[in-house]
C-alpha cells in the first residue's frame, strides 16, 4: 500500500470526471460484501462472535482499511507498519478497553449465561 499512496490519494479525491470515479468506492462496497461472507463462514465454525452483523464487521474492518490507506496517501516518510499492525488488531481482537477490564470483560463474555434452576421441591427425609 505504500507504494500505492498517490494512487490511493487520486482514488480518495481526484476522480471525479473521470474514468476512474466511484472506482474506489465500488471496490469498498466489494469488500465489505466479501468480509460479511467470511464472517458467516467464521460465524458457523464458532470462530468469532455470532451477535455482531457480518456487515457491521465488514464495514469496519474496510473502513479501518480505508482510513489507514488515507493516512498513508498523506506521509511523506513509511510509518512503523508493525507498530501500526499489532495496535490495529488489538483493537479489533480486545476492543479498547484498558488490558485488566478487557480481560475481565472477555470472562464475563465466554461465561454462557444460564437461566437459575430453582431448588427442587423438599421430600420429607427417608431415614429412619
Amino acid at each position: 500500500m505504500w507504494e500505492w499512496r498517490d494512487v490511493t490519494d487520486v482514488l480518495l479525491r481526484g476522480s471525479q470526471g473521470t474514468e476512474f470515479e466511484g472506482v474506489m468506492w465500488e471496490m469498498l462496497d466489494r469488500e465489505v460484501a466479501r468480509v460479511e461472507i467470511e464472517c458467516r463462514a467464521l460465524k458457523d465454525a464458532k470462530l468469532v462472535r455470532d451477535d455482531v452483523p457480518g456487515d457491521v464487521l465488514g464495514l469496519m474492518i474496510v473502513g479501518t482499511y480505508l482510513l489507514v490507506a488515507r493516512r498513508l496517501s498523506t506521509l511523506t516518510q513509511k510509518p512503523d507498519f508493525d507498530r501500526w499492525v499489532t495496535s490495529l488488531q488489538t483493537l479489533i481482537v480486545e476492543g479498547t478497553a484498558p488490558p485488566l477490564r478487557a480481560r475481565a470483560v472477555r470472562r464475563v463474555v465466554a461465561k454462557p449465561r444460564r437461566k437459575p434452576v430453582p431448588p427442587l421441591p423438599r421430600r420429607g427425609s427417608t431415614r429412619r
